[in-house]
């Protein structure tokens, strides 16, 4: 487990040096203890580590701090005489003050798989195709080149994704349908990842679209898909300039309406006398879109919708389904 702090501004950062910390900088959390203080109040401790080896927490419950007694410092074998970077502070301050905490998931016998560096133009998309051998446990990751590779002063920012993994039904092609598994979206972070507990062995589509900040620092376009899981999933192949961007999206979002998944409301036509017209409507979405399904199965009836928008300012409709019209 690790822990980090992330400041906004010089004064923030000039407050948390001056109680021995360093933000931007990842901490190992080690231990965490509930103690009895001087005052028989219970506290929870939680032991961190600079691996600098140096700058310890000078607040509550550090080092130097007279909240320890003889008896706290033997149970918790506290040397305050080691400078080796490692110290307690109130689990209270460790949230007031590390703005992100990160739990690294280890198993012996899980296996890591990666792509090579995978170009993505500024407004395009991935398709992978990928082979889940054994069902079980998988983490699937969009990795985006880390801010540490980076000088100190330059101002490098990562990018938004979206990422959907569909089930091939017919484990070839869209053309047998899919299945919707699960949708994700990462906010300028690192490492995005779609957590799934019980994968089913199969065939996959998994779908990647970068909103790349646009910086000098940086203009290379990259990113990796990884997995760590249960079994060896292969990334078998890139195939993203054999579909559009509308033919993956309207097969994803067809399976996930029918399917009922969260934040789906569905509603049919009845009181108008047209029963088999039906409404699936999603203004909320892990994978970061919003969209209408229309199904019309009357023979006669014409759904006809006006929709209007007061202000456009960061949306982007897709080109029409069919015609000239939606």
């Amino acid at each position: 487990m690790a822990a980090g702090i992330n400041t906004a501004s010089e004064a923030e950062t000039r407050k948390i040096e001056n109680l021995g910390l360093v933000p931007g900088h990842s901490y190992g959390l080690i231990a965490a203890a509930e103690v009895t203080n001087k005052n028989g109040e219970k506290v929870s401790l939680v032991q961190l580590r600079n691996p600098w080896g140096k700058f310890e927490w000078k607040g509550a419950w550090g080092d130097e701090s007279d909240e320890w007694t003889d008896d706290l410092k033997k149970q918790l074998a506290l040397d305050t005489d080691a400078d080796d970077g490692t110290f307690w502070m109130d689990f209270n301050d460790m949230k007031n003050l590390f703005g992100r905490i990160q739990i690294c998931t280890y198993k012996d016998d899980y296996q890591y798989t990666h792509t090579d560096y995978v170009y993505q133009e500024p407004g395009s998309y991935s398709v992978f195709k990928i082979e889940v051998p054994t069902t079980g446990e998988y983490t699937i990751s969009v990795c985006q080149k880390g801010d540490r590779m980076f000088a100190r002063h330059v101002d490098y920012e990562y990018s938004n994704s979206r990422m959907i993994l569909l089930k091939l039904n017919n484990k070839l092609n869209l053309e047998g349908g899919v299945t919707y598994i699960k949708g994700q979206k990462g906010f300028k972070e690192r490492d995005s990842h779609m957590h799934l507990e019980s994968l089913e062995k199969g065939t996959y589509f998994f779908y990647v679209e970068m909103e790349w900040v646009t910086q000098e620092s940086y203009n290379e376009f990259k990113f990796t898909a990884t997995s760590y899981g249960c079994g060896e999933l292969r990334f078998v192949s890139e195939l993203h300039e054999a579909f559009t961007r509308e033919s993956i999206l309207e097969k994803a979002f067809m399976s996930k309406a029918l399917l009922g998944c969260e934040h789906i409301t569905e509603q049919d036509m009845g009181e108008k006398g047209a029963p088999k017209i039906k409404l699936y409507n999603c203004t909320k979405s892990e994978e970061g879109y919003n969209f209408k399904l229309v199904i019309n199965d009357e023979v006669e009836a014409i759904y006809k919708e006006t929709v209007e928008y007061p202000t456009f300012k960061g949306l982007t409709l897709l080109e029409p389904f069919k015609g000239n019209s939606y």
